[in-house]
């Protein structure tokens, strides 16, 4: 036959009922006993230990600096967005400044095209007029000459 160990056979369930039952008793311990309440002439007082009131006391410190912090950054928020609004309009600004300026500048252009064209035809016309510049003091001193020697 076998022998009877702790870890087989009937042991096992046993075992484990204890340790079911034992837990079972901490937890519900524990959760009747916590805040521990005393009272006293029917007013009622909760008592916690030092190392509970510090973990209160922790926790509201961080609730405040939390709360700081949320307040800040909602600062914070509201400054980038009006940094973000005059971005904006900077650069709906810069947009009709350069519109105007780009009008401004496809007008002369327009103007220095139209410039261009005219100082062409003007420098055809000097060519021209000094063309018949010579033609006609060619043709005067030809006269000239011709009328001096004919009244000679």
């Amino acid at each position: 036959m076998k022998k009877l160990t702790k870890t087989n056979g009937i042991m096992k369930p046993k075992l484990i009922m204890f340790a079911l039952f034992l837990l079972t008793t901490a937890l519900s311990y524990s959760q009747n006993s916590y805040p521990k309440k005393i009272v006293l002439d029917s007013d009622t007082i909760v008592a916690i230990t030092p190392g509970q009131l510090t973990k209160t006391n922790v926790r509201f410190i961080e609730y405040d600096l939390c709360s700081s912090n949320l307040k800040e950054s909602k600062e914070y928020i509201d400054e980038l967005e009006q940094t973000i609004l005059n971005k904006d309009d900077l650069i709906k600004e810069y947009n009709n400044s350069f519109n105007r300026l780009s009008g401004a500048y496809n007008e002369l252009d327009s103007v220095s095209s139209q410039i261009e064209k005219d100082n062409i035809k003007i420098n055809r016309q000097n060519i021209r007029l000094k063309k018949n510049i010579k033609i006609f003091t060619g043709v005067s001193f030809a006269a000239g000459a011709s009328l001096i020697l004919i009244l000679k």
